[in-house]
């Protein structure tokens, strides 16, 4: 192009000596569109008009670029410099060598400057000044003193103004400092009144907490949309009395007293806030309760605990499930293994504080529960009463529904009852949280097997859950097995638990590694059983059983024999002698993605035993189950994995009738899922669409300032106590140790939703349930005054 001129302003107040200056002129002077640099000595305080716009006219010059001490000061100056050679706004450009930039970087700044210049001028038609209707309302964009000030000014002339501020109150950084230049006044002094000003103010809407999303239009007629955050709290009905933050449990760091102090994950900005209402910082979903099958908010029940609140922690837990006591002792706790705490030092020991708070009640003495009122008509049963089917009951007992629990057995619980031994899961505490789910008005019939499912709907039962578990031992398939002295895991589990005597020999074998082998094992030792032997045919690292009970397990007495399995029970006549065993090795992952053991040839051994307890795995009882009932090759039932749908109409399933054997939390989980689809069954909603999706998980949790502090060790009951004794093992966490533990708490999430606030405010003005919602504003002009950032500290 070659038409562009490069005016460098060389005046006293110039950021940039001399001998820069020079390389700047150097640069453009070789850029191949510049047909004209020189410097010009105080251009900006004496531009001389007449003699810059000659020179303009003389090279003929389409444009160009103009440096400046300060273009804010001064592009009024170079406007009309350019207007007087006959050019038009958009063919010239003003580079600021003040705005803290070294000569590398102005030199780069004129280039972008030719360069933008270069690119306007490609349009066929220059730009002139032109009138356009105007829309009389202006957009301020940032509530620090900048934005107030403008704000007040426009509105001042009779203009409606939005006044758009990201934190919750307007005042920006300046109310930040204690003095302010020039006079050392308290800022707070200074700006308090300008905030109430702007607050009351009639032409001014404050749009706090919010950002602008997007800009559209043209000049006089902007469409901007704006994101209005979810504070979760009604403003219209909050009075900023401050009842709310007093009764949150959680602390987090403050962004406005930039660590200094923490505030309540419920905050008022600053004392003088304007408008002077509360906000819920809320960062996204813990990673406990993400981990969660059941969603349990580890958080928030975990932060009442460190305020003693105990009953309150409690309630935060039913909430999700009844069963705080249960899962507090038996749950595998996938939420310890994704605590963010363990990145500090080690996971919170989110179990047992889940059983303190029901042990707690359990002494302090437990209030009969109200029952809830029956708002729905149609009638639910639920076929078993194990962890799936109770977890489902009381789901839909809440909703208002009559529901009946059918159990074949004479107690309810299934295998929580039947399965696990007593020095784990003591029956008090089964049975008081059983009578809870009662309370609320669930029915529960035990010594009732459903032989026919087509019979509960002819009784009226609209929809039906079946959550019977998997109740059956897995057989070993070896010659010898049908030996009288081998016994099932689940059949000895239920005689023992049941109170029924059981004869063992002095040396038995348990083959298996999962949880009922370890539970049979250490009954058996209970019974006074000398030698017992765990027989498992992989490592002791692949055992599925949970880590710590085969700890226990070990010193009280129980041996491993890892990389082992039976081949062949012995016996002489009817009587078994022992079970002859073939050491394994390690091959490639199986479906499991744990190694595939593969025998060793010729490594056959003998182990001598008066009893073998199996427990390699239980299948599921199909005995009552009509055929129309689908199954699967594992011979589980056939449930859509979203909506746990059989292909009955109206028969629902879940647990580990469904997916085999699994854990506890994971039945829970379950049957909350059953109880959505059935609710949604009988309102004829779909089932699949609007069901909860998945948790944002926190993305960054702040380790500033927490110091490393061991994890609360669990008391544990003396090894010769345990000698003959189901008497409970794990002995609990004392109140002291579980707050101090509970303190132990990142509070990854910011607010824990434990919901204290709800209950303290008056005004009824939180609302956890809110979302960000979206605004369009048309207006004529936006200042932008979003200020700056603090340096980090």
């Amino acid at each position: 192009m070659g038409k562009l001129g490069v005016f460098l302003c060389d005046c006293c107040f110039s950021p940039i000596g001399s001998a820069e200056l020079e390389e700047l002129l150097t640069v453009a002077r070789r850029h191949p569109d510049v047909a004209y640099a020189e410097l010009h000595p105080d251009m900006c305080l004496n531009p001389k008009p007449e003699k810059v716009a000659g020179m303009m006219k003389e090279n003929g010059l389409e444009g160009v670029v103009f440096t400046s001490c300060t273009s804010l000061l001064h592009r009024d100056t170079f406007r009309e410099l350019a207007s007087a050679a006959g050019l038009a706004p958009n063919q010239f450009e003003v580079v600021d060598l003040r705005e803290q930039i070294d000569g590398k970087r102005a030199s780069e700044r004129i280039i972008e400057a030719i360069e933008n210049l270069t690119a306007k001028l490609t349009s066929p038609q220059p730009v002139f000044r032109t009138e356009l209707p105007v829309t009389r309302k202006a957009l301020i964009i940032g509530g620090g003193v900048a934005g107030i000030q403008a704000a007040l000014d426009i509105a001042d002339a009779g203009y409606e103004v939005f006044l758009v501020e990201r934190t919750s109150s307007i005042g920006g950084h300046m109310l930040q400092y204690s003095e302010v230049f020039p006079t050392l006044d308290c800022p707070q002094c200074i700006m308090t009144p300008k905030m109430v000003e702007a607050g009351q103010h009639e032409n001014i809407k404050l749009l706090t907490y919010s950002e602008v999303e997007q800009v559209s239009g043209q000049i006089g007629k902007f469409t901007v949309r704006i994101r209005r955050k979810a504070s979760y709290v009604d403003w219209e009905k909050c009075t900023g009395c401050g009842d709310c933050a007093t009764v949150c449990p959680v602390e987090v760091y403050s962004e406005y007293e930039r660590g200094i102090a923490a505030q309540k994950a419920i905050y008022k900005l600053f004392g003088q806030a304007v408008p002077a209402v509360f906000t819920v910082e809320k960062r996204g979903t813990a990673p406990c309760r993400i981990a969660c099958p059941a969603g349990v908010n580890a958080q928030g029940y975990i932060a009442l605990i460190s305020q003693g609140k105990f009953q309150e922690a409690l309630e935060v837990v039913r909430r999700t499930m009844p069963f705080a006591g249960v899962i507090g002792r038996v749950c595998t706790h996938p939420c310890e293994t994704d605590c963010e705490r363990r990145t500090v030092d080690e996971p919170m020991s989110i179990r047992t504080l889940k059983r303190f708070i029901a042990d707690y009640e359990l002494k302090a003495g437990r209030e009969k529960a109200i029952a809830v009122e029956r708002t729905k008509k149609e009638k639910i049963a639920v076929v078993g009463s194990g962890p799936a089917g109770l977890s489902c009951a009381y789901d839909l007992v809440r909703k208002g529904y009559p529901v009946t629990v059918f159990e074949a057995m004479p107690m309810a619980g299934g295998l929580l009852r039947y399965g696990i031994p007593e020095y784990r899961l003591p029956k008090n505490v089964l049975d008081n949280e059983i009578d809870y789910v009662r309370e609320l008005g669930v029915e529960i019939r035990t010594d009732s097997p459903v032989e026919d499912l087509n019979g509960l709907f002819s009784k009226g039962y609209q929809a039906v859950f079946l959550g019977t578990g998997a109740g059956v031992s897995q057989k070993m398939g070896i010659p010898g097995e049908s030996t009288p002295e081998v016994i099932h895991a689940i059949d000895f589990l239920k005689r023992v638990n049941s109170g029924n005597e059981v004869s063992l020999g002095q040396r038995v074998a348990v083959i298996g590694g999962g949880n009922a082998a370890v539970d049979a094992a250490r009954a058996a030792k209970r019974l006074g059983t000398d030698e017992i032997t765990i027989i498992y045919r992989r490592s002791r690292e692949e055992m599925p059983a949970v880590a710590g009970e085969v700890d226990e397990a070990e010193n009280e007495g129980v041996k491993l024999h890892i990389l082992a399995a039976p081949v062949k029970v012995l016996s002489q006549g009817d009587k078994l002698t022992g079970i002859e065993c073939i050491r394994m090795e390690l091959g490639e992952p199986d479906a499991s993605g744990r190694r595939r053991p593969v025998p060793v040839k010729g490594s056959e051994f003998t182990v001598d035993v008066d009893n073998v307890i199996v427990a390699i795995g239980q299948s599921v009882d199909k005995a009552g189950l009509p055929d129309e009932i689908a199954g699967t090759e594992r011979g589980t039932v056939s449930a859509d994995p979203v909506t746990l749908e059989t292909n009955m109409a109206g028969v629902f399933a879940g647990g580990d009738v469904v997916s085999g054997p699994a854990d506890v939390i994971g039945a829970i989980a379950a049957g909350k899922e059953a109880a959505e689809s059935i609710d949604r069954y009988l309102n004829d909603v779909d089932l699949r669409e609007g069901r909860p999706g998945q948790l944002n998980k926190v993305e960054e949790v702040s380790k500033e300032g927490v110091q490393a502090k061991p994890r609360a060790a669990m008391p544990m009951l003396d090894l010769g106590q345990r000698e003959g004794s189901f008497a409970e093992v794990e002995l609990g966490l004392d109140e002291e140790t579980a707050v101090a533990e509970a303190r132990r708490c990142l509070n990854c999430a910011g607010c824990c939703e434990c919901r204290s606030c709800e209950v303290a405010c008056e005004r009824k003005a939180i609302n956890h349930e809110m979302v960000d919602s979206y605004e369009e504003y048309e207006v004529g002009a936006i200042v932008v005054a979003t200020g700056f950032e603090l340096t980090p500290l």
